[in-house]
C-alpha cells in the first residue's frame, strides 16, 4: 500500500450537530420551562358612577390557555358611594347577560375600597369577566393587573420546527455520504 493511498479520517467538528442540539434544548426549554408575566388591565383610571341605563361595567380578563398560578390584583378607591365588584367565569357571564342566576367566582358588596389578591384555582380557562356596580353619583380609581406563569409555546413550537428541519437534513446528508461508498 503506497503512502498516498493511506486515508487517515479525523472526525471533525459537525456544526449541523451542535445546532440540532442548541435548537432542540431551546425548544424543549421554551415549551416546558415556565416564565412569569404581569399585565395590567386598568390602572389609575378615573371613572364616574354609571347611570341607571348602564348600572354596571363589565372588564374582561383573558389568561393564556397554558398558564398556571393565576392571580388578580384588585385596588379600589372610592369617593363619595359604595362598589360591588364580582368575578364571573363566561357561562355566569352569559346567565348574568340573558337574566338567570348566576353564582360568582368572587364578589364583594358594598364597599367603599379595598385591595386584594385573588388566586384563581383551578387555573381559568378563557375569559373571567369582573361586573363593577357603582352607586350614580361615586367617583371612583381603579387598578387591575393579572400575573400567572406562562410558556412561549408559539416559540417552542418554531424551535422544533427547525431542529426537525435540520435533523432531516443531517440524515439526508448521511445518507448521501453512506450511498456514495
Amino acid at each position: 500500500m503506497k503512502k498516498r493511498d493511506k486515508v487517515i479520517t479525523h472526525r471533525k467538528f459537525s456544526w449541523i450537530i451542535f445546532f440540532i442540539i442548541l435548537v432542540s434544548t431551546a425548544s424543549v426549554c421554551l415549551l416546558f420551562i415556565p416564565y412569569p408575566e404581569t399585565k395590567v388591565i386598568e390602572s389609575g383610571i378615573i371613572h364616574v358612577g354609571l347611570s341607571s341605563d348602564n348600572p354596571y361595567t363589565i372588564t374582561p380578563v383573558k389568561f393564556p390557555w397554558r398558564s398556571h398560578s393565576q392571580e388578580i390584583f384588585l385596588n379600589v378607591t372610592v369617593t363619595e358611594g359604595n362598589i360591588s365588584l364580582q368575578i364571573i367565569d363566561t357561562n355566569a357571564g352569559k346567565d348574568f347577560l340573558s337574566g338567570r342566576p348566576y353564582v360568582p367566582y368572587w364578589e364583594i358588596i358594598n364597599t367603599t375600597g379595598f385591595t386584594t389578591n385573588i388566586q384563581i384555582s383551578p387555573p381559568a380557562k378563557g375569559l373571567r369577566h369582573i361586573l363593577i356596580f357603582v352607586d350614580a353619583d361615586a367617583w371612583f380609581i381603579i387598578e387591575i393587573e393579572i400575573s400567572y406563569l406562562n410558556y412561549a409555546s408559539s416559540y417552542g413550537f418554531f424551535f422544533l420546527g427547525v431542529a426537525v428541519i435540520l435533523i432531516s437534513f443531517y440524515g439526508y446528508q448521511r445518507y448521501k455520504r453512506r450511498s456514495y461508498l
